[in-house]
């Protein structure tokens, strides 16, 4: 999003603009998810990890599909070492 110079109202300039700020997102999202994976918060693991995907819906990114699905994997593993249920 951008401003506009004359009224300071948030304006789309083009598709490219959404999409970089889409990536920063994510990219924080997958720093947050490692966080909560490190202090073993499996359920705020699994809500960041949401969050990457819907995000990544717009943004398509054969990369973050396959970060997605293995740490669905990996939390499934620990879900079941662990106390605390999550459902996908």
């Amino acid at each position: 999003m951008r401003e506009c110079p004359k009224c300071r109202t948030a304006v789309r300039v083009n598709r490219l603009d959404e999409f970089e700020e889409d990536k920063s997102r994510i990219e924080k999202l997958i720093g947050k998810y490692q966080e909560c994976i490190n202090q073993n918060d499996l359920m705020a693991a699994k809500k960041a990890l949401k969050e990457i995907t819907v995000i990544n819906r717009t943004i398509d990114s054969q990369e973050i599909s396959v970060f997605i699905k293995t740490q669905r994997k990996e939390l499934m593993k620990m879900e079941s070492t662990s106390k605390q249920k999550i459902a996908f």
